[in-house]
């Protein structure tokens, strides 16, 4: 067999990456953006606080929202909790909302967290 060469080419091998008939692994775009806000809302009653966690794709992960009195004593609401985007487009989620009544001091923080970061975001209202 004079002549004859064997050319092994490793790049050109095939694998599948699930198997027939299953779906494929979600994966998370690492190059998602996220963001939080609290959005203030005056209204006749007072102010409205709602927690907004926005992103330019799909993302998954917790959130936790806290809104105090200034002066101190117990948290209005303290929730934490998981948020899902679904949307392979920029979109938004408001995962959580508190009218508070006219007159009084209020700290509010919205803490974000998923697979490839965090972000943070804080407000005072009255």
């Amino acid at each position: 067999m004079a002549g004859l060469h064997l050319l092994v080419a490793p790049w050109l091998a095939v694998m599948p990456l699930s198997t027939p008939g299953e779906p494929m692994p979600s994966t998370i775009k690492i190059s998602v953006q996220v963001g939080c806000e609290i959005r203030t809302t005056k209204n006749a009653d007072g102010t409205r606080l709602d927690a907004v966690i926005s992103a330019t794709g799909a993302v998954a992960g917790t959130y936790a929202f806290k809104v105090e009195p200034r002066g101190g004593g117990e948290p209005l609401i303290d929730e934490r909790a998981d948020f899902e985007i679904e949307s392979d487009t920029p979109s938004e989620v408001k995962k959580a909302g508190l009218d508070l009544p006219a007159g009084e001091g209020y700290n509010a923080s919205l803490s974000i967290e998923w697979p490839n970061g965090s972000s943070s975001c804080g407000t005072s209202a009255s």
